[in-house]
């Protein structure tokens, strides 16, 4: 049985996505963290566990978060890519992720702590919130 926790990366799922991401190339680690987001905040339906920490950590990542301990200069350069659009993608899917109808939920429900795994997450959903405020509101 794998580790986690109540943080987006406190996960050994999350760990192997950025272990992932980190060894691809910078075009091919753009389009994996959009289509996390996207495999999430679009598709109709439940919410598979790697699916939903997948997108939790892209949508983190995109926000400027990083894994502790961990010094990765292409984190850095995320937040630039961060359109209003895939903002707004990002953000329902963080929350698509942690709905009743995901085994994020149904995982955490079960452990208990839920209401620190939403305090890890409010940073990244306040700035994925602002991004795509700010971003939109720039466009007229």
């Amino acid at each position: 049985m794998g580790t986690w926790g109540k943080g987006p990366f406190d996960d050994d799922t999350a760990m192997d996505f950025f272990d992932a991401l980190s060894h691809s190339d910078e075009n091919v680690r753009t389009e994996r963290l959009k289509a996390a987001i996207l495999r999430v905040s679009r598709a109709p339906g439940s919410v598979g566990y790697t699916e939903g920490v997948e997108a939790v950590v892209a949508a983190s990542l995109l926000a400027g978060m990083t894994p502790p301990f961990t010094n990765v200069e292409w984190v850095a350069s995320l937040p630039t890519a961060l359109t209003a659009e895939l903002a707004d993608d990002a953000t329902v899917a963080v929350e698509r992720a942690h709905s009743p109808a995901s085994d994020l939920h149904e995982s955490w429900s079960e452990a208990g702590g839920y209401d620190q795994v939403w305090k890890a997450l409010t940073p990244v959903l306040r700035t994925l919130r602002a991004a795509g405020e700010s971003k939109q509101d720039g466009l007229f």
